[in-house]
């Protein structure tokens, strides 16, 4: 008799544990989990080097940048880096030297700034100060893209002065 019960009660825990796992799959539930996000047009540039100006190879009146016009010229270097395209742009030089200053100040002095995808600042203008230029677009698809910056400064009449020339201009890139 104490095997019956004994056997009686096994069979009554497997039971119940059997009625216990089909009645829990019976009332399983599910949910979906879903995941979004916002993707961005984004650029991030940087300075890579500075610039050099260079006394005119034409004439005594300017200084510039482009080592195909001054022997002492050279390319401010930015790295742009867009996850798809963005517009470039560039501001006319500004003094930032006394000297600089004083040059400006000459009645006929004018600036220009341009911008290349050349470091000689040869093929096509990326974009320039003027207004009427525009921008132009550069597409780096996520890898980095050098640019390279030229300024000109001058005066129609009147000699560089001796001194210690800085002149700024501003580049800024726009994710399309």
């Amino acid at each position: 008799m104490k095997k019956l019960i004994c056997n009686s009660l096994i069979a009554s825990v497997v039971a119940v544990a059997g009625a216990a796992g089909f009645a829990g799959e019976a009332n399983a539930q599910s949910v979906d989990v879903d995941f979004s996000g916002t993707v961005t047009s984004s650029c991030e540039i940087t300075k890579v080097s500075d610039g050099n100006l260079g006394l005119s190879n034409n004439n005594n009146t300017s200084l510039r940048s482009k080592p195909s016009e001054a022997s002492d010229g050279k390319a401010g270097e930015i790295s742009v880096t867009c996850a798809g395209s963005g517009d470039m742009s560039v501001t006319e030089p500004v003094a930032v030297s006394q000297d600089a200053q004083n040059f400006a100040d000459l009645s006929d002095f004018g600036a220009s700034s341009q911008l290349y995808l050349n470091a000689q600042g040869s093929g096509g203008v990326l974009a320039s100060q003027d207004p009427t230029f525009g921008s132009k677009t550069v597409t780096s698809n996520g890898q980095p893209v050098s640019v390279y910056a030229f300024i000109a400064v001058g005066s129609s009449t009147q000699p560089v002065p001796e001194g210690d020339y800085t002149f700024r201009t501003t580049v800024t890139v726009a994710p399309q």
